[in-house]
């Protein structure tokens, strides 16, 4: 960074050299500091030295003294207006994204989804400078990820893309950011949460019971909570509080805290497990540990699904990796079903919610939406309210027998 002086020096000859020892020494006070002798020369190369509106020193070498006067001149008159630029540190993709996973990304619950984001954007353009990536660009990487994976994948890989270069923006390095002007995919089935109806649960809990390793429980509570995968995982004992019926979640997704009243069947459960807990996980392993919930998914969730014949056929060459029994097939048609995955639990949570009669307010508050408009795309599910508000207008009564 410039440092910051309260003079400015103007126009000067870059550093003279001693004729007697060929410039060997450093110059001190017009004397070499090597052999003591007065004997320099100009190097005839004329450099400016001027401060900018916050007393910050430049420096630049321009050549002849009558060049160097003008431009520090004109450095001198665009200071004075407000014009002054200074020359911006360039740095690639890589570079910018490590500043924001270790920046602005570090922390968040999504971290190590940030980090796989951070790998697939470098093997696109890794080492490119971030002024030198353009909406051309980044529309080919879309174009080429579209013919591979869902809509909804591809836009959460833009949407990161986007974050990281809009903090760049924030800190100077970046004027414009080139991911603003691609278009993300409207995928209409990602607007239309698919959630587990009462059949498809039970089809999934046989399963459970058939492998017989008593881990259904851990589904349940899923269902019951609407607690997210992260929050249900890392669950520790003092957070639930029998005596208020809630389970407290500290920092959630939004960075705010969350308290979720306990379902009876709940309740049973953290009660079962109370007793026989070993430690301060509320769903732990033998040795105590915390159970690790995207193994749990792959290894005994998904599994469960695709027994019950709930999930997709899967062609070898599509599997994450050796172990990952199901990864569904790209889908991009509303017309049918998305496939299930652990998230499925939570919108069923607020689906069955909604479905119940709860107002859309309260089902935000549980769910720990940050806006309604997130909320709202439940809110098909419960037309009643609609037929209710349009026959106000003749105030006769409704008939939902149907």
């Amino acid at each position: 960074m410039p440092r910051q002086r309260s003079r400015e020096k103007g126009v000067y000859e870059r550093k003279r050299k001693c004729v007697a020892c060929d410039g060997a020494g450093k110059i001190e006070r017009r004397k070499c500091s090597e052999c003591g002798g007065d004997g320099l020369i100009g190097t005839g190369v004329f450099m400016i030295d001027y401060l900018d509106a916050e007393h910050v020193r430049h420096r630049e070498t321009i050549g002849t003294r009558a060049l160097a006067e003008k431009v520090l001149a004109q450095k001198r008159t665009q200071v004075a207006e407000g014009r002054h630029f200074p020359r911006r540190e360039r740095i690639t993709l890589d570079e910018a994204m490590h500043r924001y996973v270790m920046g602005a990304g570090l922390g968040k619950l999504s971290h190590k989804d940030d980090e796989n984001f951070c790998r697939l954007w470098s093997a696109q353009f890794g080492g490119k400078y971030i002024d030198r990536i353009t909406t051309a660009h980044v529309e080919r990487a879309r174009n080429q990820w579209a013919q591979e994976f869902a809509k909804n994948t591809v836009n959460k890989r833009m949407s990161f893309l986007r974050r990281v270069l809009n903090v760049m923006i924030r800190d100077g390095l970046l004027t414009a950011n080139p991911v603003a002007q691609v278009k993300f995919y409207r995928d209409e089935a990602a607007s239309i949460p698919r959630w587990l109806d009462h059949a498809e649960e039970s089809a999934i809990r046989a399963q459970f019971m058939v492998a017989g390793k008593n881990l259904w429980h851990i589904v349940e509570v899923a269902i019951l909570t609407g607690m997210r995968q992260a929050e249900q995982f890392t669950l520790r004992w003092p957070q639930i509080n029998f005596g208020t019926n809630l389970i407290t979640l500290p920092r959630t997704k939004s960075g705010k805290a969350r308290h979720i009243p306990m379902h009876a069947r709940v309740r049973e459960i953290m009660a079962n497990l109370k007793l026989r807990a070993a430690s301060e996980w509320v769903f732990s392993m033998p040795d105590g540990g915390p159970r690790n919930g995207r193994a749990f998914y792959r290894r005994h969730f998904m599994p469960a699904v695709a027994a019950a014949g709930l999930a997709p056929p899967v062609r070898p060459q599509e599997k994450k990796r050796p172990g990952d029994p199901r990864r569904p097939t790209v889908n991009n048609s509303p017309r049918q079903r998305r496939p299930i995955n652990w998230h499925t639990c939570r919108h069923t949570t607020a689906s069955r919610l909604v479905m119940a009669g709860v107002d859309l307010r309260t089902v935000m508050e549980i769910m720990g939406h940050t806006t309604l408009a997130i909320t709202q795309r439940y809110a098909h599910l419960a037309p009643k309210h609609v037929d209710d508000a349009i026959n106000r207008i003749s105030g006769a009564p409704v008939d939902h027998a149907d």
